[in-house]
């Protein structure tokens, strides 16, 4: 067995040379997007194959291939531009499906992500005891996601009743709980989840991508405060139980250490 060489892709159109004018252009154009824009990926093809480009099937596929790589989870893509259903891309087989349909309606985005909104997703995921990185690993947003998620399912659902807290707390954790359950259980989109609604429940406001360290480090520690406060959740459960149990079997015997245990 030969040696694995892995490479980076790089998307950045002034470092690709004219050798491969597909993905130049394609590069080119992904960067000029405006955004909350998408490029007409069906369109781009099908210009693609025209001249003065000329382009092949396998220099379509290289092309997608390359971007879809290089901007990993930044890249969005849809199966057309009403956006409501994204296009998976996990295989060889879904790239040439998308190059090979000729009436292909898919549109593409690059979402921006910055170094802050990323610190924010880091320290939430650490706040919920996600796996730890490897040395010069970087921790991605959908890793970020499954560990909220893995975290969620496992809170018993009495720790997510707001009745059970403090009158001063419940309105807090009703909006984290309508937060988490339409954003974890309704399929919504990963992104928009992380990065617009749950800091935008500790801002007080929409956010967007003006989120600033300081910002960052204030909406982890508030996520990690509600955290905190439904582990103990289950606690909180057994003592109001506890509490209504024991004196029907008056103030001794095994149901009051029980409950006290």
């Amino acid at each position: 067995e030969g040696q694995l060489t892995y490479f980076a892709c790089d998307c950045d159109p002034d470092k690709i040379s004219d050798d491969f004018p597909v993905l130049r252009e394609l590069c080119l154009r992904l960067s000029r997007l405006p955004a909350g824009e998408a490029l007409n990926l069906g369109g781009f093809l099908a210009e693609m194959r025209m001249p003065p480009f000329g382009a092949g099937g396998n220099a379509l596929m290289l092309a997608l291939a390359h971007v879809v790589r290089g901007y990993g989870e930044r890249l969005t893509l849809y199966t057309d531009s009403t956006r409501a259903d994204l296009c998976v891309i996990r295989s060889y087989e879904n790239l040439a499906a998308i190059v090979g349909d000729p009436a292909s309606k898919a549109v593409m985005g690059v979402r921006r992500v910055t170094q802050a909104q990323m610190a924010y997703v880091d320290l939430s995921a650490k706040a919920v005891d996600a796996p730890p990185l490897r040395h010069g690993e970087a921790r991605t947003l959908n890793q970020v996601y499954d560990a909220l998620q893995g975290w969620w399912n496992a809170i018993p659902p009495v720790a997510r009743i707001p009745e059970l807290y403090a009158p001063q707390e419940q309105k807090e954790i009703k909006a984290f709980v309508s937060a988490m359950t339409s954003g974890l259980c309704a399929g919504e989109d990963r992104f928009e989840f992380l990065l617009v609604r749950l800091p935008a429940l500790y801002a007080g406001a929409a956010v967007d991508n003006a989120m600033t360290e300081e910002h960052a480090k204030r909406y982890a520690e508030a996520f990690a405060a509600d955290v905190k406060r439904l582990a103990d959740g289950r606690r909180r459960a057994c003592t109001r139980l506890a509490e209504v149990v024991c004196p029907v079997f008056g103030a001794k015997g095994d149901m009051v250490a029980c409950g006290r245990a």
